[in-house]
């Protein structure tokens, strides 16, 4: 945010902030506090301030114009921001009326300098559920490694506490995967910030690894494994039999560093991940391989009992699921692949994965086919994909997004319209190449 924006939005705050504190019929008495159930507030110290519709407005605006300022939104919770104008406001109140616009204005000009004195670099690692690595990886700022007693040795603690620390959260995690990243914030957001960064680097790793071998995440975000139990009875509720099976991840991903860390397309997505600064067309690709990862991690413990081939309907949860990972894997498409509401959604995608793909009018009828099912769910609750179309489905989308991690890192698109640009001139050719063979 440059200076002048700033100025102009620190005024604006000031003003918002006066119009609350000028008036002391916004406080509330400590007489109606007994009667607080038909009244909204806040307190701080003794000091109570009505919550009425003027003052929730202008604090949310308030909020918005300091969250303008980037540096504040990618580092300070929203959370936080809403208590310190809530302390401001209380604050104020406390001082004699003469003194408060003097004690507005300061606190705002000093606000963002505030701010950035909570805002510090931290370390966080994070354990992976249901992946084993055979070394150390790297891809973007994040760090896969396997934690050991070497790693909890070298803590700088004192003794009785480590021994606490080990018992507790250490030892269940030693010779399991994690994650570490470095992030800067506050403290109340830091840990946020590193889960998004390191769910994006798995779902960076997802693109480059075989459908079966997409099953990890971090821990606590996936269904872990555990015994169910059912029980079967004949029509007279007589008891035939119960059945104990385990539901979830039996078999952890074992991921071999050599089979994917020299594919030219990891290195480049690897150094895209390291960028401080996305454009926006680096972003809409990134967001494109978050929804396709997260479409890959759909597990499904039936899958295991439908054939592939499999493409007629029938009452199964597993199609529900599918059905899942099918809308997620055409957000996946419509991020990267569409960039205007006006556009036509059905017919763009079709001719736009078509030419990143080097197929003809048949694949592109198959993604418009394919689209059919996506506006069938959302529109009509139809869930069923069949195994097979949602796999076909994966691995073109993985096609396309492989395609543009490099077309990316050649062309430098800034935005959307760069990518669209390019993608007309490469139609354009084939179009003038039919024609000049059709000439002759």
């Amino acid at each position: 945010m440059d200076k002048e924006t700033l100025k102009k939005n620190n005024r604006k705050i000031i003003d918002l902030l006066l119009e609350i504190v000028e008036n002391d019929e916004n406080l509330l008495p400590l007489e109606e506090l007994d009667d607080t159930n038909e009244i909204n507030f806040f307190m701080r110290n003794f000091t109570s301030i009505k919550l009425n519709e003027t003052i929730r407005n202008n604090i949310n605006e308030i909020c918005k114009l300091i969250i303008k300022d980037d540096y504040i939104k990618k580092n300070i919770a929203t959370y936080n921001i809403e208590e310190k104008i809530k302390d401001i406001i209380t604050l104020s109140f406390e001082l004699k009326r003469n003194k408060r616009e003097k004690f507005v204005t300061e606190t705002i000009l000093n606000l963002r300098n505030e701010f950035k004195s909570k805002i510090k670099e931290n370390i966080i690692q994070i354990p992976i559920y249901n992946l084993e690595i055979d070394e150390e990886i790297k891809i973007g700022p994040v760090r896969f490694f396997t934690l050991s007693e070497k790693d909890f040795n070298s803590l700088n603690i004192n003794k009785e506490e480590k021994e606490i620390l080990y018992k507790i959260h250490f030892e269940p995690n030693i010779g399991k995967t994690l994650a570490e990243v470095e992030v800067s914030g506050s403290k109340e957001i830091i840990k946020n910030k590193a889960i998004s960064k390191i769910n994006l680097a798995i779902n960076s790793l997802k693109i480059f690894l075989p459908i079966e071998m997409a099953h990890f995440k971090i821990k606590g975000e996936y269904p872990e494994k555990i015994k169910r139990v059912y029980y079967q009875y004949d029509k007279n509720k007589k008891l035939e039999y119960s059945k104990g099976e385990f539901i979830g991840l039996k078999f952890p991903t074992k991921l071999i560093k050599k089979d994917f860390y020299e594919i030219p397309e990891f290195q480049k997505l690897s150094i895209l991940l390291k960028k401080r600064k996305f454009n926006e067309f680096d972003q809409l690709l990134l967001k494109s391989i978050l929804w396709f990862g997260e479409g890959l991690s759909i597990y499904d413990h039936e899958e295991k009992y439908l054939s592939m081939e499999h493409t007629y309907k029938h009452e199964s949860f597993s199609y529900f699921k599918w059905g899942n990972g099918f809308l997620k894997m055409f957000t996946s498409l419509e991020t990267v692949l569409i960039g205007y509401k006006e556009e036509k959604i059905s017919k763009n995608l079709g001719e736009r994965a078509a030419l990143l793909c080097e197929k003809g009018t048949d694949f592109q009828m198959k993604i418009e086919n394919y689209y059919d099912i996506r506006s069938n769910i959302i529109h009509n609750g139809d869930f069923f994909v069949s195994k097979k179309d949602f796999n076909d489905l994966i691995n073109i989308v993985r096609t396309i997004l492989i395609k543009l991690i490099d077309l990316n890192d050649k062309k430098n698109f800034k935005k959307f319209k760069n990518f669209k640009e390019y993608l007309n001139k490469i139609n354009e050719k084939q179009l003038n190449k039919k024609s000049s063979l059709n000439n002759s």
